[in-house]
């Protein structure tokens, strides 16, 4: 992918020149940069896939009998089946998804559990324990660990994520017309995109189901071209994925391998589904980046943090 391209060759030279351990205050035009391992390419370890990802049994509650495909397929496995389609023949998400009890934890580290969920949440998280997710429609928090931690540039393997729902500031349904419902499969899409390893595009106007913002009358259900190739360039560059884009190789599922919510390596990305556009973007709850209404920041700079 050129920006994460352009992102690996910089950084090395800015942290040859920022090599100091206090925190030093950044502020851009058009964005505020804090750079950590958000910005850093993100995948899965081949031998995750297929991915084993359950739903809240309380979003049946949402569908009716005509939501479900010949298949049997919810509008939520619809929305998995939705980056399956990107290379026939291979699979990167366990179909159909399983249903399980709905969680509702007031804290995000609270799923650091075995099992990698979409899940609802009434009551949404307070701002006093997740202040990074203040206000979004949903939001996906991700589990990760560095290839390097000396060379952060080199990426994260994907190890577990989660997938929240806001049900508390906003209402969802299966009826592309509505202009009060969040389309619940276009939010679906984007969240599992992010499941997936994918960002937010910096244009905010691209042809992208992972563009940062959602509104009630918009509905992003199939990702464009540009979201296929992300995700080839993404999954073509893994050892052990083989040949060509997304080579999903048979797991077990779950939890992607050297998961284990013990390990003191693991760092925690969380990103946020805004519906004006104005994205943060967290790294174990300290805010890494922020980019408002989908604008790039005008220029990079390396922040140490004092701690992780």
């Amino acid at each position: 992918m050129p920006r994460l391209a352009a992102a690996a060759v910089l950084l090395p030279l800015v942290l040859a020149s920022c090599a100091e351990e206090s925190a030093e205050t950044v502020s851009v035009e058009g964005g505020d940069w804090d750079w950590g391992y958000e910005v850093a390419p993100r995948h899965w370890d081949a031998s995750a896939f297929p991915l084993s990802v359950v739903y809240a049994e309380d979003f049946d509650d949402d569908f009716s009998d005509g939501d479900y495909d010949d298949d049997g397929l919810s509008p939520l496995g619809r929305s998995a089946l939705a980056w399956d389609a990107i290379v026939p023949g291979r699979r990167l998400f366990s179909l159909p998804l399983r249903p399980t009890p709905n969680k509702e934890h007031p804290r995000l580290i609270d799923y650091k559990d075995w099992e990698m969920g979409i899940y609802k949440h009434r009551s949404w998280f307070s701002e006093e324990e997740a202040p990074e997710i203040r206000g979004a429609v949903a939001a996906a928090n991700l589990y990760t660990v560095p290839l390097d931690p000396f060379a952060p540039w080199n990426g994260v393997r994907i190890v577990h994520v989660d997938v929240f729902f806001n049900y508390r500031d906003f209402t969802f349904s299966t009826d592309p017309a509505s202009a009060r419902d969040h389309d619940i499969q276009s939010v679906a899409v984007h969240e599992l995109g992010h499941l997936l390893g994918l960002r937010h595009p910096w244009d905010r106007d691209a042809p992208s189901v992972m563009a940062s913002s959602l509104s009630s009358f918009q509905v992003r259900r199939e990702p464009s071209d540009r979201d296929w190739d992300v995700l080839a360039d993404l999954y073509g560059d893994v050892p052990g994925a083989g040949e060509g884009p997304v080579r999903a190789a048979a797991g077990a599922g779950g939890p992607g391998a050297g998961w284990d919510p013990d390990r003191e390596d693991l760092v925690r990305i969380t990103v946020a589904l805004m519906p004006d556009g104005t994205c943060a973007h967290h790294e174990d709850g300290v805010p890494v980046l922020r980019h408002p209404r989908g604008r790039k920041p005008s220029s990079w700079r390396w922040r140490r943090r004092a701690s992780r």
